[in-house]
């Protein structure tokens, strides 16, 4: 798989899916039949946690999810990666942008695309940060 395959999903994205956004949904289920889905062991946490205190509810089937789902976990990224992309973002998504680096990922979704400096990290680093919907519309 070529780093423009990969897709680095970010926490708050995957809490909109568990919220029931249709839109999210159906991003997320065209990146889950072409195996393309990549996050963080870190993102999975913040999953977990953020489901925890606001929609317990559906604790259950977000474990269901993550254990079903064809998609791939990696390792969070070590602290001098973090250090390396501190200056494209604000500092609490740097291991976010760091573990989508490591992952070779093409692209990283989120929801929050203020906190990243979207041309630096394209120029530099050859990710697309990009919200769901700017994804969804390049298909």
């Amino acid at each position: 798989m070529g780093k423009s395959d990969r897709v680095f999903v970010d926490s708050n994205v995957w809490f909109s899916y568990f919220w029931g956004s249709k839109t999210i949904q159906r991003l997320i289920d065209a990146l889950r039949d072409k195996k393309r889905l990549v996050i963080s062991e870190l993102v999975l946490a913040e999953v977990a946690e953020n489901i925890k205190l606001k929609l317990p509810s559906v604790l259950d089937e977000v474990r269901n999810v993550f254990t079903i789902f064809p998609l791939t976990v990696v390792k969070d990224p070590d602290l001098k990666t973090v250090s390396q992309v501190k200056k494209y973002c604000d500092s609490k998504d740097a291991p976010i942008l760091a573990a989508c680096l490591k992952s070779n990922s093409g692209f990283l979704i989120t929801g929050n695309l203020k906190d990243f400096q979207v041309k630096k990290i394209k120029k530099m680093l050859g990710i697309t940060v990009i919200s769901p919907s700017q994804f969804l519309k390049r298909k």
